[in-house]
């Protein structure tokens, strides 16, 4: 019997760099394995003695896209931020900086955030799910030091107020992106006079509610 080769973690990662730049480009359903191999120079069938099928490869990279995009943020970006608003702000040109860096682990994740069509249903599901969690747990680490320095209400639970506060603060940062995305001028925080605005008028609704007091 053919004695099994040893472990390479050299090869190993060579073959998720390649699966990374492959799944962003061409979408689950449409990347080659075969073409993952030639880039990592390696054989098709190492691929597969190494990660087992394409579904095991796919999820191991979205694992490394999540493990490399956290070893290099800097989340005092968030943490430091003076209040909510400034950390959306700050937090969200911040991540359009990183994407500008890392576009394929951004398309890839971006993909699964999305549910995108390329992937096949079963396995779109299992992927936002291991997304979620990252995002989740994220979230909570990169809000909460900030809602510890807010003044909030005694008379609902820290756990309630906190998780809606991370809601709205995921909320505001897709929206904040997605205006960034369609606005390619801006540049600085100087550059961002209209989303600031309407970040702050966002807030000021959330803080005190879209109804008018009533006059007495």
């Amino acid at each position: 019997m053919a004695k099994r080769q040893a472990w390479d973690p050299e090869k190993a990662q060579r073959i998720l760099d390649a699966a990374l730049q492959e799944f962003a480009a061409a979408g689950y359903y449409k990347a080659s394995t075969q073409h993952i191999a030639d880039q990592a120079a390696v054989s098709k069938g190492s691929v597969f003695r190494y990660f087992d099928n394409k579904k095991t490869l796919y999820f191991k990279t979205i694992d490394m896209a999540i493990a490399r995009l956290k070893s290099v943020a800097d989340f005092k970006v968030w943490t430091d931020s003076a209040d909510l608003v400034s950390m959306i702000l700050r937090a969200t040109q911040y991540k359009t900086t990183l994407s500008h860096q890392y576009p394929a682990e951004f398309t890839l994740l971006l993909a699964v955030y999305r549910g995108d069509a390329t992937i096949p249903k079963k396995l779109a599901t299992a992927a936002t799910a291991i997304f979620d969690k990252w995002q989740a747990q994220n979230v909570a680490e990169l809000v909460d030091p900030i809602v510890a320095r807010l003044h909030l209400r005694q008379d609902i639970s820290k756990s309630v107020l906190e998780k809606f506060v991370q809601l709205y603060v995921q909320q505001m940062m897709a929206y904040t992106q997605d205006y960034m995305m369609h606005h390619p001028e801006i540049k600085t925080m100087a550059d961002m006079g209209p989303i600031v605005s309407e970040i702050k008028q966002f807030m000021d609704m959330m803080e005190h509610g879209i109804v008018a007091p009533e006059s007495n």
